[in-house]
């Protein structure tokens, strides 16, 4: 059996995150472990659509992962970069990418301050 290596959390559930996710949960790349949205009913939505993961309201609720894909909208990734490293501070650093086509790794800043591995990787 080809069990995942790494386990990603998702923050965001829009198009690409849930594109994405179910394409890496599918093919046993990823294992998703918690979605976060600004509601549940999304996130839980989420989980469905990608049938794994457990879903969540807020930042304050995911556990440590190793991977996290911030799947936002540009003009929340700045604040969710600041919050997301104000909850983790105390975490295993991770690595953290953002799928921003406008914006570069510099928006991740206060993870990259918290020991975290920052990278941007947009779809086109």
């Amino acid at each position: 059996m080809n069990l995942p290596a790494q386990t990603l959390n998702l923050i965001g559930c829009g198009r690409v995150g849930q594109t994405l996710a179910r394409l890496w949960t599918q093919q046993r790349t990823l294992a998703l472990h918690d979605v976060c949205t600004t509601h549940l009913d999304r996130a839980q939505a989420a989980v469905a659509l990608v049938g794994a993961g457990h879903a969540v309201g807020e930042l304050a609720a995911m556990r440590p992962a190793p991977l996290w894909m911030l799947a936002v909208p540009d003009a929340q990734l700045p604040s969710v970069a600041q919050a997301l490293a104000q909850e983790q501070r105390h975490a295993p650093p991770a690595l953290v990418f953002h799928c921003s086509g406008a914006l570069d790794t510099q928006v991740l800043e206060p993870l990259r301050a918290i020991g975290w591995q920052v990278a941007s990787a947009h779809c086109i």
